[in-house]
């Protein structure tokens, strides 16, 4: 699994864990961003950004 493939599924959990429906589009969006973000970060740092992902939509991850 792509560090991509990995974010956009942690955006598909989060948002759909807090009732929201997102887009395809948006979420592959969202994914790019968060990896191009973590790219070349350890596994502590990438769990760290999905569990923050959860948090900041009120949702435990």
């Amino acid at each position: 699994m792509t560090l991509e493939d990995r974010f956009k599924s942690a955006v598909r959990r989060a948002y759909g864990a807090a009732g929201v429906r997102l887009q395809e589009h948006h979420a592959e969006s969202l994914a790019s961003v968060y990896a191009n973000w973590a790219q070349g970060a350890d596994e502590g740092v990438v769990a760290r950004v999905e569990r923050a992902l959860a948090q900041s939509l009120g949702v435990r991850a």
